[in-house]
């Protein structure tokens, strides 16, 4: 073989090569959430709230991640406190999972009556999760108004926030786990199942 030919070949190589590690380094720093792009997002949610002219009463946090956001949310929106309603996943015996609210989440019965509830989460990929939390505020006797909101949904969720700030896959062109990952407050030390938390 001539020196052109294998030339032309570690050419072609190289650039194959630095390509692709062009592409990792600029996906990698394209994804980065930091605290600062968190609150953007969060402030951006305000945002979509107050131009439908909806102020909650009450904020209620699905699960930690969501409980981190709907804290961040309601000091920017009035409320003082907010809820946290943490979901437990059981498996029965015929292999179906129930999802249900811990029994430490019941506000007492009457309390929530003429109340605006916002349901908050993170993120929310097949919408299981924030079903079963929504589902638990229609049910009950003291009929609040309730809707949902979050910061990362999937395309299409059994249960579609009403304000959503970006659809993962679409304007965020990575996976959800991907996106949970990159959370700010992960770390080494974060203790957690991504299904609890999905």
């Amino acid at each position: 073989m001539s020196i052109y030919v294998i030339s032309f070949v570690l050419g072609i190589a190289s650039s194959v090569a630095a390509a692709f590690l062009l592409t990792y380094i600029a996906n990698r720093s394209i994804l980065r959430f930091s605290f600062r792009r968190v609150l953007r997002d969060i402030l951006k949610l305000r945002r979509l709230l107050e131009a439908d002219n909806y102020r909650p009463d009450l904020l209620v946090g699905i699960d930690r991640n969501g409980s981190i956001v709907g804290s961040i949310l309601a000091g920017h929106l009035g409320p003082s406190s907010i809820l946290s309603a943490h979901t437990q996943t059981t498996r029965k015996s015929d292999g179906y999972r129930e999802l249900v609210l811990s029994d430490a989440h019941n506000p007492p019965v009457g309390s929530l009556a003429g109340k605006t509830i916002l349901l908050v989460g993170c993120f929310v990929d097949t919408g299981k999760t924030a079903e079963a939390v929504y589902e638990y505020y229609k049910a009950r006797s003291d009929r609040p108004d309730v809707r949902v909101a979050a910061l990362y949904t999937s395309p299409s969720p059994i249960l579609k926030p009403k304000y959503h700030v970006y659809v993962i896959g679409r304007d965020i062109n990575v996976s959800m786990t991907r996106v949970m990952h990159k959370m700010p407050w992960m770390s080494e030390e974060w203790k957690f199942s991504f299904a609890g938390e999905r």
